[in-house]
């Protein structure tokens, strides 16, 4: 018998979100505009690292600006606040979209990062969740567009000299191969990956204090909303549904859009998930992208069509019940047991409306003759009286 198990994004786990855009708005005028929506403080500056903070930080970032003349400008970065939960999602997401609506623009060098807190983690469960992220990578990499793959601020994982993904290695050996051993923040080519561990292992080596964190560096620049609600909520989402999990057989690629959704926590094969609406709306997010992705349809057309099967069945999950007319005609009894289900359907229908009649018959039986509702009252009354 198939388990049937709820599911919704509960993840109380911290996290921050980094914008980078163009220069074409001010930081003085993009801390006026989120200063409309927003009543957190907002702190202004040229380079600082943002660490903990409680507020919104707007800074200078050499790496994604616009080329102009051959010459790479700066662009900036903007910080959201330490968050967590559905409600602050929701709130950084908007704010995003009102500075798009508002004409601040992101570039071909812009990127969306995405921190997830992971004080809960050792580095044999970390190094766990790397191996089920190089599972996924391929295909998250068919909802970005092509310039992000294996892009040189996001190298990826799954195509890395140090790892194969076809061999089977305990935690504490892949931790001992991936680790990182150099920990400035400048100009180090080991936090420029798809997955970012270098902010966790300055922590746990000690080199610095700060952020205990993993960071997705794979999304393409965005501020849109809708867009980035989904990438946080895959992120944090995979990221609480690999606490747990035990070191995979190896690492390579999922071979169905079900074992790629499986490893995200959206899926099950042995578990019927009834989903909560925010965590179905980020699935068919998710498969949308594919869908729509140029890239996917270029380097994985198989995903895409498997994309779209997956997408019709969160509509359609039963398709078992949609016969064909052919088969109708040649099955009498089907027909036939067709026929007393929409009788019987009918029936329960007009027992439904005859209670609501009576119910809305209570309230206004009431009402005084001179009141409006005397000439409506009298349809409501219940037909047997």
């Amino acid at each position: 018998m198939t388990k049937i198990q709820y599911k919704c994004f509960a993840s109380k786990r911290s996290f921050g979100v980094e914008f980078e855009t163009s220069p074409n708005i001010s930081k003085a005028d993009i801390k006026k505009l989120i200063q409309m929506v927003c009543t957190r403080e907002i702190y202004v500056s040229s380079w600082e690292q943002s660490i903990d903070n409680s507020y919104w930080h707007v800074k200078q970032d050499s790496t994604c600006g616009p080329l102009s003349h051959k010459k790479q400008q700066y662009g900036w970065e903007v910080c959201s606040f330490k968050a967590n939960g559905h409600k602050n999602i929701t709130h950084i997401a908007r704010v995003a979209q009102h500075l798009a609506n508002s004409g601040l623009e992101v570039n071909d060098n812009c990127g969306l990062h995405v921190h997830a807190e992971v004080k809960d983690y050792d580095e044999r469960q970390v190094a766990i969740l790397l191996a089920w992220w190089v599972k996924i990578e391929p295909i998250i990499g068919l909802m970005v567009p092509e310039k992000r793959i294996n892009n040189k601020h996001c190298k990826m994982w799954s195509k890395s000299r140090k790892i194969s993904v076809s061999n089977s290695y305990s935690a504490a050996d892949l931790w001992s191969i991936v680790r990182p051993t150099e920990f400035g923040p400048h100009g180090n080519s080991q936090k420029k990956k798809t997955l970012n561990l270098v902010n966790f292992g300055a922590v746990i080596a000690g080199a610095r204090h700060g952020r205990r964190t993993l960071e997705l560096r794979m999304p393409d620049g965005t501020l849109n909303g809708e867009d980035v609600a989904g990438w946080i909520k895959l992120f944090i989402h995979f990221v609480s549904s690999c606490r747990t999990r035990k070191m995979p057989k190896n690492m390579r690629v999922a071979k169905t859009i079900d074992e790629f959704l499986e490893i995200l926590g959206l899926h099950d094969k042995k578990t019927f998930f009834i989903l909560s609406t925010g965590l179905r709306k980020t699935k068919e997010w998710i498969l949308r992208r594919i869908i729509s992705s140029k890239w996917a349809s270029k380097s994985n057309p198989r995903m895409v069509e498997e994309s779209k099967e997956a997408l019709k069945m969160m509509y359609e999950p039963f398709p078992e019940d949609n016969e064909d007319e052919d088969k109708e005609k040649k099955s009498p009894k089907s027909a036939s047991a067709k026929y007393f289900s929409t009788k019987k359907k009918s029936k329960k229908d007009e027992k439904e409306k005859e209670k609501e009649n009576r119910r809305l018959w209570d309230i206004h039986k009431y009402i005084d003759e001179s009141s409006p509702w005397t000439e409506k009252k009298s349809k409501y009354k219940p037909s047997n009286w």
